[in-house]
């Protein structure tokens, strides 16, 4: 499991924007509720949340970067809100920090296996 603070630990790139500035896919990062989970990665979440469970323990991550990858076809990116100007900067995440941000979404899923089977 992965620190809060691995995820301030990359290349942040130039641009920025606002929080309404997001598009639907574009992930916001940082600390406390305030940052909602994009309704992009939560409906790609959803969708593979049956996968991820279903997975064993090796084979998790490949499931979590193809979400990535679908997700970044779609124009999604990663963004980290800078503190002291309240603007979010395009992060450059690492393939496993990209991985652990999406675990974390898809753990809050609940799933009914009922509705498989």
């Amino acid at each position: 499991f992965f620190s809060r603070t691995v995820f301030y630990r990359c290349a942040i790139i130039t641009m920025s924007i606002t929080r309404n500035e997001a598009g639907h896919y574009d992930v916001l990062c940082g600390r406390g509720g305030g940052r909602r989970v994009s309704p992009g990665l939560r409906e790609l979440a959803h969708r593979y949340a049956v996968a991820y469970r279903m997975a064993q323990r090796g084979q998790k991550s490949t499931v979590c970067m193809q979400l990535i990858q679908e997700l970044e076809q779609s124009g999604g990116r990663f963004w980290v809100k800078n503190n002291k100007d309240g603007f979010f900067y395009e992060a450059g995440f690492t393939d496993e920090q990209k991985i652990a941000k999406v675990k974390e979404v898809i753990h809050r899923i609940k799933v009914d296996f009922r509705d498989f089977f």
